[in-house]
């Protein structure tokens, strides 16, 4: 029997079903008419071309990525652990690349642009939002400035 593994972009939420449960999602979304026998490779092809009509039940946000039950079995890379930012998973490829990584690609190219990680910091002085600018100089380095108070 083939199993199939559904995988949230957003949240990390991931169910197991089987190849009926494909077949029945895509007639449903519309992205296939009845078959008597399909091929399970072209009906997963066809659902991941379509995985934004596929809403995740957890968070309703992010769109669920089909695949094989033994493509995902892979354990050669280990468990994923949560970005220290955002608390999504970081994939388990990332973190045996970068083992002391402690932030997902997306919260590590806030920080590279000179984003800011989590909620805006006030000025300790006047309570005002704190903005990002760069420093002049030879190195393009970012600090955080008052637009108040210029501190």
């Amino acid at each position: 029997m083939d199993y199939f593994e559904w995988s949230c972009t957003d949240c990390g939420y991931v169910e197991q079903t089987v190849a009926s449960e494909l077949l029945r999602r895509l007639q449903q979304v519309g992205a296939m008419k009845r078959a008597e026998e399909p091929d399970l490779d072209i009906a997963l092809e066809l659902a991941r071309s379509a995985t934004v009509r596929f809403a995740c039940p957890r968070c309703k946000q992010g769109s669920l990525i089909p695949a094989r039950a033994s493509e995902t079995e892979d354990d050669d890379w280990g468990d994923p652990k949560p970005c220290v930012a955002c608390g999504k998973p970081i994939p388990a490829e990332r973190v045996a690349f970068i083992p002391e990584v402690e932030l997902c690609s997306a919260c590590q190219t806030r920080v590279d642009n000179g984003g800011q990680l989590s909620g805006d910091d006030y000025c300790p002085h006047c309570g005002t939002p704190m903005v990002m600018r760069k420093t002049s100089g030879g190195i393009t380095r970012y600090e955080q400035r008052c637009p108040q108070c210029r501190r």
